[in-house]
């Protein structure tokens, strides 16, 4: 595990860095939530050096996570060049962990963001 951002709760912004010693892809898992198009609890991925936006969980990545019907999931591969990178979750004012105001997705111990070293790492 690189990066873990977990059980995160309402209004929170939460960071947490990782370095990658060589080019590479990779595992990002991200439970949050989603309507309409839009994410309102979300996970990113910003270059440290430069503060660059270098991965965003976008609505259309994601996938249903269980639960209510706003729940999202990415769990996929992204390729980054080798540097120091920042995992980043924001959450809003509503539906997070232990705070659901729907039903909560099956794995809301995850709700946020973990990077995992890719096998070749």
């Amino acid at each position: 595990m690189l990066a873990r951002i977990a059980r995160v709760g309402d209004d929170k912004k939460l960071r947490k860095s990782f370095k990658l010693d060589k080019d590479g892809s990779v595992r990002v898992y991200a439970v949050g939530e989603g309507r309409g198009g839009h994410m309102y609890d979300f996970a990113w991925i910003e270059d440290r050096r430069t503060g660059r936006v270098v991965w965003e969980m976008s609505y259309l990545l994601t996938e249903h996570a269980g639960g209510s019907k706003k729940n999202g999931l990415f769990d996929g591969s992204v390729f980054l060049k080798s540097g120091e990178y920042e995992a980043v979750f924001e959450t809003d004012d509503s539906h997070s962990f232990q705070r659901w105001n729907a039903a909560a997705p099956h794995d809301p111990r995850d709700w946020g963001v973990t990077v995992y070293k890719a096998s070749s790492q």
